[in-house]
């Protein structure tokens, strides 16, 4: 409820939020709440000495009531006798063998008695605890139920279904995932400490070391050790640091087929610690262990493709068993350059070394910079949603689908073009990929990001358009004139429309890879200010996505209307090229005239109100 903004104030008008203490951190520090007080679960945030002006003191019971005016939180003298406990021990005794949300529960039992919680009752852990049930965070059940028994089989039962695996994979997850969860409590231990993480020789896990033989043996299947992987969710350097000092750690425990996967393993909390260059080297050594292990090949792959070298990318896609219609079998296909024509394979070499074509240049030509630019881009997107920049792009793409009227729409989000190059460029994910992978890709490649990264997103004007071909733009802010080659875009932009856009250099053309957002003339000059204060991505985002908000009437008052409050109403945007309405004519069906004489089609009149579409150059929101 706290989501919704009835219900981010209480019935008196003060403001409250709901707090996290896992993601409002710096909110709780600065009103001096300690993070440990809240536990694991949310809080109303009430305005600072609100309690104090109620006279509540510790140990006082408060009431929170729900109104059509938002919260009132009310102190009570006396807890009222309750009936709610007694209602929701009889729904749980319907169902005995599992537990029930408590949300649920309750709102079930108030549907059912409208009289229950309409006054202020003792606190609800201790009507839970009268009735004979036993909570745990947002659960209840009945006496006695066994909660670890429950967790660990709904675990297991969603692990088999997201990953598809059987009873025995799963299993072997969860307890894979246990041993490193070990290692990660003892890191954050040291962490706390102050301590340096400890080495592989220096772990001491509380094991029974054939039993974790045997679940490290199902590391061997792929998808297992996938699937474990995914589990342990390395998102940050300490966790990526228990990778590592897990896969160290469990090698001299595992069998010999099981340890390609902890060398890739290791490789991956390398990546994530941003030493891709020993991660290589360790996929190398995993590679040299099992020559046909499919991840530790499928994670090379992304190494040739840094490299540009599409013919080392599809062999290894080939011994991992990749099929023709793979979408990465397909993007090296198409970067893949042809051999020179007319030059044979034992030919002189056209650079002038004196060796054949085949022993020199045959498998490293290259396609022209312009042709490989789109792939230089797409090399970059690879980790946006799973590595550091997760987080910031599903941000974005909230902020891109907050008008959708479905979850379809923040699904299409997370594939908008707009998103993507936002937590690229304005986000730094480009930036970093640079700093982490950039001595893989091939110098003018590299040359090129760093061209990339210089340039500003800009509001362009549309000065010339050849269909099917490109079109000729004008940046508003500096008055720079590029031709753009984009065939698709080509088709629907129109002379004289501007669009916010970052054109790049890409070999001989200007190229535009972010995609277009069209800009209405009355939006143009604020957009160039919000550009120029280098806005985060999500509020960029939702700036260039407020042209998918639906119509909103907005009264606006005319002065010198005869009669009483007169309004003037006016659908969609209240901000017009020359000006507002401010001509006008009273009175029933009569038209209205904004200024310049441009026409406009009354929709609806009525005394003292007009409600009217104006059709008038440019775009209007």
């Amino acid at each position: 409820m706290a989501e919704l903004d009835t219900y981010r104030r209480l019935a008196d008008g003060s403001p409250i939020g709901d707090v996290l203490a896992q993601f409002d951190a710096e909110v709780l520090a600065a009103r001096g709440v300690p993070a440990a007080a809240m536990g694991g679960e949310g809080a109303l945030l009430l305005p600072p000495g609100y309690l104090a002006g109620l006279g509540v003191e510790a140990g006082d019971v408060l009431g929170l009531r729900v109104t059509a005016c938002g919260f009132e939180v009310t102190t009570v003298a006396q807890p009222a006798p309750s009936d709610g406990g007694t209602a929701l021990a009889a729904l749980l005794e319907e169902q005995p063998q599992r537990p029930e949300m408590l949300s649920n529960a309750v709102w079930t039992v108030c549907a059912d008695d409208e009289s229950l919680f309409r006054e202020p009752a003792a606190p609800l852990g201790e009507l839970l605890a009268a009735s004979g049930l036993v909570c745990e965070g947002d659960w209840i059940a009945c006496a006695g139920f066994d909660f670890a028994e429950w967790r660990l089989n709904a675990r297991i039962e969603s692990i088999k279904e997201r990953y598809e695996l059987d009873d025995d994979e799963a299993l072997a997850v969860l307890a894979v995932v246990g041993i490193y969860e070990q290692v990660l409590d003892l890191v954050e231990a040291m962490r706390s400490a102050e301590t340096a993480p400890p080495a592989d020789d220096e772990v001491a896990l509380d094991l029974d070391k054939e039993i974790a033989a045997a679940a490290l043996e199902s590391l061997a299947e792929p998808a297992v050790a996938a699937a474990a992987l995914d589990e342990m969710d390395v998102r940050d350097d300490q966790s990526a640091a228990a990778l590592g000092v897990f896969a160290e750690t469990a090698e001299p425990l595992a069998s010999r087929a099981a340890r390609p996967a902890l060398r890739w393993m290791r490789a991956k909390a390398l990546e994530a610690l941003g030493d891709c260059e020993e991660a290589e080297a360790t996929l190398h050594a995993a590679e040299s262990l099992d020559t046909s292990w499919p991840l530790t090949l499928l994670s090379l792959v992304r190494y040739a493709g840094d490299r540009g070298d599409a013919e080392r990318g599809l062999a290894l896609l080939r011994r991992a068993g990749a099929p023709d219609d793979d979408d990465l079998v397909q993007l090296f296909e198409r970067f893949r350059p042809a051999p020179r024509p007319g030059l044979g394979r034992n030919e002189r070499c056209w650079c002038g070394s004196g060796r054949k074509y085949k022993a020199c240049q045959l498998n490293r030509e290259q396609l022209p910079l312009e042709q490989r630019a789109a792939w230089l881009y797409q090399k970059a997107t690879t980790d946006l949603i799973d590595g550091a920049f997760g987080s910031v792009f599903v941000d974005a793409a909230e902020a891109r689908a907050r008008y959708g009227d479905s979850f379809e729409s923040l699904i299409a989000a997370f594939g908008d073009p707009l998103v993507c190059d936002a937590v690229l460029f304005e986000g730094g994910a480009f930036a970093d990929f640079l700093d982490t992978r950039g001595f893989l890709l091939p110098e003018d490649e590299r040359a090129l990001v760093e061209q990339w990264l210089l340039v500003r997103r800009s509001v362009h004007e549309v000065l010339d358009v050849s269909p099917g071909q490109g079109f000729t733009l004008r940046d508003v802010r500096t008055g720079d004139v590029c031709e753009v080659r984009e065939r698709t875009a080509s088709a629907r932009v129109r002379v004289g429309e501007y669009y916010c856009a970052r054109v790049v250099p890409a070999g001989e053309t200007m190229q535009i890879f972010g995609g277009m957002e069209p800009v209405s003339l009355v939006e143009r000059d604020g957009l160039l200010g919000l550009l120029d204060d280098e806005p985060d991505p999500v509020d960029l985002v939702a700036a260039l996505s407020r042209r998918f908000a639906p119509p909103v009437r907005q009264p606006r008052r005319l002065a010198g209307w005869p009669g009483p409050s007169p309004t003037a109403a006016l659908i969609g945007s209240t901000s017009l090229p020359g000006g507002s309405l401010l001509s006008w004519s009273p009175g029933s069906g009569r038209r209205l005239r904004p200024p310049g004489g441009h026409e406009s089609t009354p929709l609806r009149t009525n005394p003292g109100c007009v409600s009217s579409v104006l059709r008038a150059p440019g775009r209007c929101g």
